[in-house]
């Protein structure tokens, strides 16, 4: 009788987990910002507990972004911010011309969520890596997840994955663009 019961109620939990779980959003979001034309040296945060102060290799560098973050959910921010450290002491190098870098940022903007008329200001966490190749030396490839690490509207949770990215230096300054699928749990 006791296995019964036991088995009922894991059943019951992984019904229950997955109606919450199908009950989540899954969006897509995009940034494009100009690439700074000066970085600075160090980890863009000095507070231990901002993401973006994460320099792991200790020789890093700041990149700080200002541009447009827009989605079907989430609206337009004309001001988002976008602040990168990437770790060049961590650099891993295929050849001349090839090779990758980690990074980690925080991404912070504010929007007005038209389908619940309510202001979100939210805090991402991005991690990932920078590409370059010989074939496309004007143009690196970015990859990477991400974490909402604080929302107005209860997405604190949700995550994500960046889909595209890339960072075009034949323009200048040069763009830096980011795409990426969000799932945000409970909306």
């Amino acid at each position: 009788m006791s296995r019964r019961i036991g088995l009922v109620v894991i059943v019951s939990l992984v019904v229950f987990s997955s109606q919450i779980w199908a009950r989540g959003l899954s969006t897509t979001v995009s940034f494009t910002g100009s690439v700074p034309s000066l970085s600075s040296t160090g980890p863009c945060s000095s507070s231990s507990s901002d993401y973006d102060h994460y320099c792991p290799s200790g020789t890093c560098e700041c990149e700080e972004f200002t541009g447009v973050l827009s989605g079907p959910l989430v609206g337009t921010d004309k001001n988002a911010t976008l602040n990168v450290t990437i770790d060049l002491g961590a650099t891993t190098t295929l050849s001349e011309t090839e090779g990758c870098v980690p990074f980690f940022a925080v991404m912070r903007f504010t929007t007005l969520i038209k389908k619940i008329h309510q202001t979100e200001n939210e805090t991402d966490n991005i991690v990932g890596t920078i590409c370059s190749n010989s074939s496309t030396p004007d143009k690196d490839s970015i990859s990477g997840g991400l974490g909402i690490v604080s929302s107005d509207v209860g997405a604190t949770g949700g995550w994500g994955t960046l889909t595209s990215g890339s960072i075009d230096n034949t323009k200048t300054p040069g763009i830096l663009k980011i795409r990426s699928k969000v799932f945000i749990p409970g909306l």
